[in-house]
């Protein structure tokens, strides 16, 4: 074993880019996206995980870590978490190593002293790691911080750009040649006021910030309703929403995604006026919405309801929950041994499995004096935000 070298530890704030698209409104279609469509450090470190032997479920179990390298043997490591606990991982013929800019690099490569992210599986004392990114060898925990917010000003000749936080005050980050950017962005000519940003950080010798690692988009959106117009050549289709019973309509281009039970809706080719529709989008500058995912059926293929109802779950009793709906009205429906639950990014199978705070679309029966009877419930996970 080679001696321990015991290194302070000091508190570091660090933003993990989150999954699928930047905010946790696209969460509903975002938990089937494949592992290298996440965003962010931690996310590369998941997708660094992963293998063709390993199933989804199971490298989704990984947890990320981070601390110095402390010792190094033959076939494990050690490292010091930010706590200032140690935790040994070790190295196998899986284990993946690179830099943060995703270059390969190996278990050689590592030394005491560096920093590192550590993907490895959860609740075992000495784990094997999935995956290593070995942080740049002059990280400095104390100097790096985040931010997310609205992106409100892009400054091409500065080479800056300015988040404004739900709270506090906006902040203007520099980016440098070391910046990585993610989630639908290349560069900071990509990036425009509106833009939903996540950012890594670091201090610079002046005071100033610098972007270690960048992920914005536009923020997502979700509309549901039946399709009325489809126009090929300009890559673009009508959808009449059962939101007020409004007509939107919606541009594609070649990253958005088609999904259909059957697997028939390929493209926009297969988008049939008629059929039921699912879209998550995003709000692009001029007002114009881009569609991220469509999920398609055939109309006589979908169930009739006598009230359908989307919106937050606020409380939930033995055979029945009540439900805050987006035009603000509360709906309260019943629950038999009819009822059907289906769920995405959470597990629910009944009502037992039913939380406040979850999202849920309800389509139901009305029997009479206000009262409903829930036919099917699909449920999707709580807002994080």
């Amino acid at each position: 074993m080679v001696k321990k070298i015991w290194i302070p530890i000091v508190a570091v704030l660090i933003v993990a880019l989150a999954a699928g698209g930047v905010w946790a409104t696209s969460a509903a279609l975002a938990q089937e996206e494949s592992p290298t469509n996440q965003q962010g450090l931690f996310g590369r470190l998941r997708a660094l995980a992963a293998n063709g032997k390993s199933p989804l479920a199971k490298f989704m179990r990984a947890r990320p870590v981070m601390g110095q390298v402390t010792e190094i043997d033959l076939d494990q490591f050690t490292i010091m978490l930010r706590g200032g606990q140690e935790q040994t991982f070790l190295v196998d013929e899986n284990t993946r190593f690179r830099s943060r800019q995703q270059e390969e690099l190996n278990f050689d490569d590592l030394e005491v002293g560096r920093w590192v992210s550590v993907v490895a599986p959860k609740n075992q004392d000495e784990a094997t790691a999935r995956g290593v990114i070995l942080l740049p060898e002059d990280f400095d925990p104390e100097a790096m911080g985040g931010t997310r917010g609205e992106i409100t000003d892009v400054n091409l000749s500065q080479q800056t750009f300015t988040v404004q936080p739900q709270l506090g005050p906006a902040v203007t980050i520099k980016v440098t040649g070391e910046t990585v950017f993610r989630g639908g962005v290349e560069g900071l000519d990509d990036l425009e006021e509106g833009m939903r940003a996540m950012v890594l950080t670091q201090e610079a010798a002046d005071g100033s910030l610098e972007a270690r690692t960048v992920s914005a988009n536009y923020p997502a959106q979700r509309k549901l309703g039946e399709v009325t117009a489809v126009d090929e050549d300009a890559s673009r289709f009508t959808l009449k929403t059962r939101q007020g019973d409004e007509e939107v309509t919606i541009t594609v281009d070649e990253q958005t995604r088609f999904r259909s039970k059957d697997g028939s809706l390929q493209s926009l080719a297969d988008l049939q006026t008629g059929m039921t529709a699912l879209v998550m989008l995003r709000e692009l500058p001029g007002d114009e919405l881009l569609a991220v995912t469509v999920a398609a059926g055939e109309r006589q293929g979908q169930p009739r309801f006598e009230k359908r109802a989307g919106g937050k779950v606020l409380a939930v009793d033995k055979d029945s929950f009540t439900i805050q709906a987006r035009d603000g009205q509360e709906y309260t429906f019943k629950v038999t041994g009819q009822t059907t639950f289906r769920s995405r990014g959470v597990q629910v199978q009944s009502i037992d499995d039913l939380q406040a705070g979850m999202r849920v679309l309800v389509g139901a029966k009305e029997l009479g004096n206000g009262d409903f009877q829930a036919q099917t419930v699909v449920v999707f996970p709580a807002l994080t935000e």
